[in-house]
């Protein structure tokens, strides 16, 4: 998953992907959303190496 800003001239990253999670199917469900200081957050779900799914957070620190 990557997470990137417009600048009015292009897309930049807002710092590295979240850490793959070893042995996943992909990530499902993904959402995103800013805080009221504009940090996006985004959280998904995945089932990694076929376990039950479980629910990841991400806060973008800038």
């Amino acid at each position: 998953m990557h997470v990137r800003a417009w600048t009015g001239d292009a897309w930049l990253p807002l710092g590295p992907a979240p850490s793959a999670i070893p042995g996943s199917n992909g990530a499902a469900t993904v959402s995103l959303q800013l805080d009221t200081d504009g940090t996006p957050w985004v959280a998904w779900d995945a089932s990694p190496g076929g376990a039950p799914a479980r629910i990841f957070v991400y806060r973008f620190n800038r």
